[in-house]
């Protein structure tokens, strides 16, 4: 195994604990007071407070027998978002094309925004909400 593999089977093996021990981390405070989960779910509300959207924050969502909290809801747009920031462990990725599948099998509008490309998250998101 090369170092390239050891590091990205590290970084899975690091990133699963993670995932278990999130509900453990502290909020992040958002500018209107709101609770996140993490920096980027903050940067994504502190754009919506700043360009006046309004939104919910993990509004429950029902569909059949299964409840989910999508990140972000779109009160005036009736549009989703959801963030996906650990693609890259195996589990989170699974989870992450069924909630994907969902939305699509229901007709149900989300605007998908990932870690990867999170240095322009504002600007993917301008754009996506501009193209509602």
């Amino acid at each position: 195994m090369n170092s390239k593999e050891k590091s990205f089977n590290w970084r899975k093996k690091q990133g699963e604990a993670i995932l278990r021990n999130q509900s453990k981390r502290a909020p992040i405070i958002c500018s209107n007071g709101i609770k996140v989960k993490s920096s980027q779910e903050k940067r994504i509300a502190d754009y919506l407070i700043l360009n006046n959207i309004d939104f919910e924050y993990e509004r429950k969502l029902s569909i059949g027998y299964k409840t989910y909290y999508p990140d972000f809801y779109l009160i005036n747009q009736d549009t989703y978002i959801e963030f996906f920031g650990w693609t890259h462990i195996p589990s989170y990725q699974k989870k992450t094309e069924e909630k994907i599948q969902m939305y699509e099998n229901y007709n149900i509008s989300c605007i998908y925004l990932y870690l990867k490309g999170s240095r322009y998250l504002e600007d993917k998101l301008a754009e996506e909400i501009q193209n509602l």
